[in-house]
């Protein structure tokens, strides 16, 4: 697992020939990899659960690549007198048709990952640091909390 996140290969790698003639690791199928990522996310996801206070600040920032938009997501807090900045989420930000990149759309997307993944309320969050766009400001005034931006 840490080969490939590493060096940022495709999952399959594992499975390649070459990969097996050049290696004394046990083998590992495709499937059992992505198993494998899945149960370590999900024990990332549930320590930030547990560190995340009622209160918080997001970080986010999206880009496109092609005609895809992303969006990255990190939480920031204070515990035991360090900051902390884990990453929540680095995903699409489109999941339907009728979706767009306005600021509700955001803000839905935020709403179901902080709830879904984390058990959180958007609506406790502090402030958001973010681009100075029109998305983001529009974002902070929805949810009635300062852009540092």
């Amino acid at each position: 697992m840490s080969w490939i996140i590493k060096s940022n290969l495709p999952l399959h790698f594992c499975e390649d020939a070459e990969t097996r003639r050049y290696t004394n690791l046990d083998r590992i199928s495709q499937e059992t990899l992505y198993h494998g990522l899945e149960r370590s996310t999900r024990h990332v996801e549930a320590a930030i659960k547990a560190d995340m206070p009622k209160r918080y600040g997001l970080i986010i920032d999206g880009w496109a690549f092609n005609s895809e938009h992303y969006l990255a997501v990190f939480v920031g807090f204070e515990k035991a007198g360090t900051v902390q900045y884990p990453l929540l989420t680095m995903a699409p930000l489109m999941n339907s048709p009728t979706d767009d990149r306005s600021a509700a759309t955001h803000l839905t997307f935020l709403r179901e990952i902080l709830l879904c993944d984390y058990n959180k309320r958007v609506e406790d969050c502090l402030f958001i640091v973010g681009d100075n766009c029109y998305t983001d400001q529009r974002l902070a005034n929805l949810l009635s909390v300062p852009l540092v931006g």
